[in-house]
């Protein structure tokens, strides 16, 4: 699968980068079957049918481990979007670190990387 036609999940709190990442990740080709910005809601997200989720690694304070292991759980590819960087990944979970904001000219390959390995 490459990314057009790819659906995802986007997890952010910050409600105007949620807006730009949604548009350019549409404007890619992708699907954003469902947004959330607050842990309550990205718990309920993890469970929706999507390709690839792209998370936030806090919400509002609140850490977005056990969506992570929710999703990871469930055999699903994830990737981190955010400030914080590769050493606050939550344990045990394996994936991709993109520092925001992003630009399509990143976030491009590393989508392509990620549903090409899932569905190679």
């Amino acid at each position: 699968m490459g990314v057009r036609g790819a659906r995802l999940i986007l997890v952010e709190d910050e409600a105007l980068l949620a807006l730009d990442m949604q548009d350019m990740l549409e404007d890619m080709g992708c699907l954003v079957v469902g947004t959330a910005g607050r842990l309550d809601e990205a718990l309920a997200l993890a469970e929706a049918d999507f390709d690839l989720a792209l998370l936030d690694m806090n919400l509002g304070g609140a850490r977005i481990d056990p969506v992570a292991q929710r999703i990871a759980e469930r055999g699903l590819p994830i990737i981190f979007v955010t400030g914080y960087g590769q050493r606050t990944l939550p344990p045990g979970i394996a994936a991709p670190v993109v520092d925001k904001p992003c630009s399509p000219d990143t976030l491009r390959p590393i989508l392509g990387a990620v549903l090409g390995t899932r569905h190679a």
